[in-house]
């Protein structure tokens, strides 16, 4: 929520009421490098899940060119409002879309004694292999402190809402239904791996 008081409409205008000129400058040069990169990799994903359920009748970039277009006329077209409603709808897709896939793996790789037979015993450990220690944790706390709101599609994600309690409840709510969806997509992975091992038809490394 504090977000709203900042009364900028990019992260970029804060970093230069904070640091200077020179500062935002670098800090332009980084946003567009990083959402290049996050934007970029997200439409080549869709357009390589779109390519596969189609049977590979349509090319990724061709379904890449296509998302790309829509994106950027949806978001001149109707802005804030317009990504709000898209990430309205697309809420709820991610929920369903997070499980759907689970009930039809589980019983092709014989549930989690199938999973267990043929992958390491690591891939269903919660921590890394070599362990997390406290320097792990102190860490990954301080990337979440200043990682996660340094990124510059922040403050119109969680900034622009209708008044500051709007924008609280929306980041906290937001973020824990994301990590229940977490437990979806892990389950998603291992069973994967494991039609991979079991060398399921169809299935490639």
């Amino acid at each position: 929520p504090v977000f709203r008081r900042f009364r900028r409409t990019t992260m970029a205008e804060f970093v230069e009421d904070r640091y200077g000129p020179w500062m935002s400058g670098i800090y332009i040069v980084f946003a567009l490098c990083f959402l290049i990169i996050n934007t970029g990799s997200m439409l080549k994903g869709a357009g390589k899940v779109i390519s596969q359920a189609t049977g590979g009748g349509v090319g990724v970039n061709e379904i890449v060119v296509a998302m790309t277009v829509l994106t950027v006329v949806y978001s001149f077209v109707g802005g804030l409002i317009a990504a709000a409603w898209t990430d309205f709808f697309q809420g709820f897709l991610i929920i369903v879309l997070s499980f759907m896939l689970i009930p039809l793996g589980w019983a092709v790789v014989g549930g989690l004694d199938g999973m267990q037979a043929v992958l390491p015993a690591f891939n269903f450990s919660l921590a890394t292999p070599s362990g997390i220690g406290p320097w792990v944790v102190v860490m990954l706390t301080v990337n979440g402190f200043f990682g996660v709101m340094s990124q510059p599609q922040q403050l119109a994600a969680v900034g622009t809402g209708r008044d500051e309690r709007t924008c609280r409840i929306g980041m906290f709510c937001g973020n824990f239904v994301k990590r229940v969806c977490t437990v979806g997509w892990a389950l998603v992975g291992l069973i994967v791996a494991a039609m991979v091992a079991q060398g399921y038809p169809g299935a490639a490394p």
